[in-house]
């Protein structure tokens, strides 16, 4: 579950809810390391003041994870994600969005 909230300086709230398929592969190069690669691509529902959209949507990110023991794991992601806006009638309100996610986790291996 993801997504993004925020108010700009005028205060204006704007939100991204993005609906994505991921594939991923994970590598096990060193033991107790873990290494996940994935992509996600789907649709980005954005919202900021009067202007509602729908626009395609990809996060390729990767993360480095410490297998602890057999149930628990910790690392960190990182995620970019790229959201071409060109929906636009004008080329000036086109706009490339780009984020990058770091994010620390644990996992629980069930």
């Amino acid at each position: 579950l993801s997504g993004s909230f925020a108010k700009d300086i005028n205060d204006n709230f704007a939100y991204t809810i993005p609906i994505s398929i991921k594939a991923g592969y994970e590598f096990h190069p060193l033991g107790r390391l873990s290494i996940p690669l994935y992509l996600g691509v789907g649709i980005a529902m954005t919202s900021w003041k009067e202007n509602f959209t729908v626009d395609s949507f990809f996060r390729p990110g990767f993360g480095f994870y410490f297998d602890w023991n057999f149930e628990w794991s910790f690392g960190m992601d990182f995620s970019y994600w790229f959201i071409p806006q060109l929906s636009s009638n004008t080329k000036e309100q086109n706009s490339l969005v780009n984020f990058m996610d770091i994010t620390l986790s644990a996992e629980y291996h069930f």
